[in-house]
């Protein structure tokens, strides 16, 4: 599957898990609702359909929806709760109960919540404009850290702040020793909490994933291109695609041409080549030229679905 496709169809699977998690809830918010209107259940029932809108609310942020995105989808079915709740004389408890209190929270204090969540996009549109130096990633793990301690003082559990901040720190992990930059300790020490947590795993979208695994592929492909003395041409920063080039680089590319299909086929490309160094030196700024192309149109594609 070429590498656009592949974005292509990620993109189209989100949509699909998150358009059927609506469907959940609606669902969830129609039983909450027949309980407000009447139908007798136990306590233990009720508390249990709690446990499930907090299992569809970790499923939403799984998908890589934030914390302010999956608490508006899930509020319906936590109104009918609350409702339910008063007319019948049922407890909100347990899950329930942490994830209204969550929504509270992030009601009271909505700044505070979108500063915690804008560091994963302040990161990306940095890295994006190549403004991504040392000096501004040092004022990105700063606010970090002071966004981080601002939001246990004003309620929020460790737990619930690292889960909003996860994206940044997520990408900060994955991405600074590709852009040359140095976590500093405070920031590594908020990285390790939500590691041990299991905050970061699926903190990133699969776009995001995608476009992390192309941002290093471009990485090794210009350390190789330094390493045979090769200038990548200009042309291969305005590669709009991959097909035409990945085609372009197949022509006379001997035993690993048929190799070059996909994330996984420029990765097995770039291991064959350096292995058999089977190319005639004088077409290496061309193989390269084409590669290059290839894997920086993708990577293009791959960040227009990832800010979808």
């Amino acid at each position: 599957m070429e590498t656009a496709s592949m974005m292509d169809f990620l993109a189209q699977k989100q949509q699909e898990f998150t358009d059927k998690a609506k469907i959940g809830i609606e669902g969830l918010a129609g039983m909450f609702g027949a309980i407000g209107a009447g139908m007798e259940v136990t306590q233990e029932h009720f508390t249990g359909l709690g446990t499930v809108a907090f299992a569809m609310f970790q499923d939403l942020r799984a998908m890589g929806h934030s914390v302010v995105e999956a608490m508006a989808m899930m509020s319906p079915a936590i109104d009918a709760a609350i409702a339910a709740a008063k007319e019948q004389g049922l407890q909100i408890e347990g899950p329930l109960q942490r994830l209204v209190g969550l929504r509270n929270k992030i009601a009271d204090n909505e700044p505070l919540v979108a500063a915690a969540e804008g560091l994963s996009g302040m990161f990306d549109a940095l890295a994006q404009t190549g403004s991504l130096t040392q000096a501004t990633f040092d004022t990105l793990q700063a606010s970090a850290t002071s966004t981080f301690e601002e939001m246990t003082a004003q309620g929020f559990s460790a737990n619930q702040a690292l889960a909003m901040m996860a994206p940044f720190l997520a990408k900060a992990q994955a991405e600074a020793e590709q852009f040359g930059l140095t976590i500093d300790k405070d920031t590594q020490a908020l990285i390790n909490q939500a590691d041990a947590a299991g905050l970061l795993e699926g903190a990133l979208s699969p776009q995001e994933k995608m476009l992390a695994l192309l941002d290093r592929q471009v990485q090794v492909l210009e350390l190789m291109a330094e390493s045979f003395g090769v200038v990548l041409p200009a042309a291969i920063d305005t590669a709009t695609g991959a097909v035409d080039n990945f085609n372009t680089a197949t022509e006379g590319s001997g035993p690993w041409a048929h190799q070059i299909d996909g994330i996984q086929g420029m990765t097995t490309a770039i291991q064959t080549f350096t292995a058999e160094m089977a190319i005639s030196t004088e077409n290496v700024g061309g193989q390269f030229a084409a590669l290059g192309g290839g894997i920086l149109g993708a990577t293009g594609r791959a960040r227009e679905l990832a800010t979808v």
